[in-house]
């Protein structure tokens, strides 16, 4: 009995040391990285002037996203559709901005304001195990 509990033992031991190999456990995921030609661009937020303009961002670490949700100044606008995950390409038309995506690339038009009142638009995005948010305000 007691060498049955010495070889339990040891193949506890074994198991224990060879299960703790470092893997990308879920969360630990790199971050989003964009390659763009936006200028201030910082923490994922572009700031448009009431000009408006076009922003372009390619996804250079991941081969593709999707966008999970929009929201017009905190209003929920879309809501990803799990039959879309496949589809490369995505288009939105918002009342003050479009948003168009194929494959790896995000492109954001912003159109110009007539008013003093200031809007913001999220859009957050996903790939796997790894999530993004944009911020835009205008």
């Amino acid at each position: 009995m007691k060498k049955h509990h010495t070889l339990l033992l040891l193949a506890f031991a074994v198991i224990s040391i060879v299960s703790c190999k470092e893997e990308n456990n879920d969360g630990d995921w790199p971050p989003m990285k964009w390659e763009h030609s936006i200028p201030n661009f910082e923490n994922n937020k572009i700031k448009a002037d009431a000009n408006g303009g076009v922003f372009i961002l390619k996804n250079i670490n991941y081969p593709a996203f999707y966008i999970t949700n929009i929201l017009d100044c905190d209003s929920l606008v879309y809501y990803f559709n799990p039959y879309e995950v496949d589809k490369p390409t995505f288009e939105y038309r918002g009342n003050w901005f479009s948003i168009n995506k194929s494959n790896d690339t995000l492109k954001i038009e912003i159109q110009p304001k007539n008013n003093d009142v200031n809007r913001s638009l999220t859009i957050n995005i996903e790939f796997l195990d790894a999530f993004n948010r944009l911020y835009i305000e205008q």
